[in-house]
């Protein structure tokens, strides 16, 4: 940034430099210190006792005041956008928690027309009994758990076949 002279400063504290130049200078000003330094020099002791004159006496006060209702109003307004944004995070999560409840209803619905849950129950009994299994003359209890998905689904594709065989889809398609 290129600063002005003292004496190109000087003219302009006297109003005596172009208008384009005029513009120039003031917006330096505001951006530059060391030239605001030297425009500031410029003013004599009777000048600021006039400038003074001019001010109310509790413009100093008025001037608090008002920073202080900006910061009021800025931290008032920092409030509420916290707040907005806190219950806008609460929403989504209840947008979210209803759609994981709406999915979950419409998988159970699904696996209710399939029958899945009634097969479930009817092989129930027969999973939970254990097995003894001997093998080279040692005895082992094979508890519920173990092959529970390959005997589920032998019981499953053995309950297909049985109701295919008895014409059971055969009426579901007319």
């Amino acid at each position: 940034m290129n600063c002005f002279t003292p004496e190109e400063i000087k003219l302009y504290k006297a109003g005596l430099v172009e208008e384009t130049l005029w513009q120039e200078i003031t917006e330096h000003l505001y951006h530059c210190e060391q030239c605001s330094e030297v425009f500031l020099t410029l003013f004599s002791a009777e000048e600021i006792r006039q400038a003074e004159d001019l001010l109310s006496s509790d413009f100093t006060a008025k001037v608090k005041t008002a920073l202080q209702e900006g910061d009021l109003y800025l931290h008032q307004r920092a409030s509420k956008k916290r707040e907005s944004s806190v219950r806008k995070r609460q929403q989504e999560k209840k947008q979210s928690l209803f759609f994981y409840y709406i999915g979950a209803a419409v998988v159970t619905l699904i696996f209710m027309s399939c029958g899945v849950f009634q097969k479930m129950i009817d092989v129930a009994p027969f999973v939970a009994s254990a097995v003894e299994i001997e093998q080279e003359g040692v005895v082992e209890r094979e508890e519920f758990r173990f092959n529970l998905p390959e005997r589920t689904k032998d019981f499953w594709l053995d309950s297909f076949v049985t109701k295919e065989k008895e014409g059971f889809f055969d009426e579901e398609k007319k």
